[in-house]
């Protein structure tokens, strides 16, 4: 626990301590971050890609499947599947048919060799490309 006091020249603000401070996570860091999908997928089979933002102290920020606001929201991410076909990615959708933050689906129908990357920023993140 922290305490923060906030003082005006000499005096004490009133209601000081501050009985509560939020701290949110800073802007999403491309080499903290990174993402979860299969190794190895079947044609015909959606397979899923789950983006986790962090900040530079690894702390998860909004938009990803992380519970903590950020303080910056201004971060670019690019998610691109590359393959012997074009892929074109949809945000996942949940048994309740709500969007999964930072979830995305995609099906491949020719066998073959594809690329996931992921762009934070114009950035590759951890373990960006990744070969399916």
């Amino acid at each position: 626990r922290y305490a923060v006091e906030i003082m005006l020249g000499q005096s004490y603000v009133h209601q000081n301590p501050l009985k509560r401070l939020k701290v949110l996570p800073a802007a999403p860091d491309a080499t903290v971050s990174h993402f979860d999908c299969p190794q190895a997928s079947q044609a015909g089979s959606a397979p899923t890609i789950q983006v986790h933002l962090c900040d530079r102290f690894g702390n998860g920020v909004q938009g990803s499947g992380s519970t903590h606001a950020s303080a910056s929201t201004h971060a670019q991410l690019r998610v691109l599947v590359d393959g012997p076909v074009p892929i074109s990615l949809a945000p996942y959708l949940g048994d309740n048919g709500d969007m999964t933050a930072g979830k995305f689906v995609w099906t491949a129908t020719i066998a073959g060799e594809y690329v996931v990357s992921i762009l934070l920023n114009g950035v590759h993140i951890d373990n960006s490309p990744h070969v399916i």
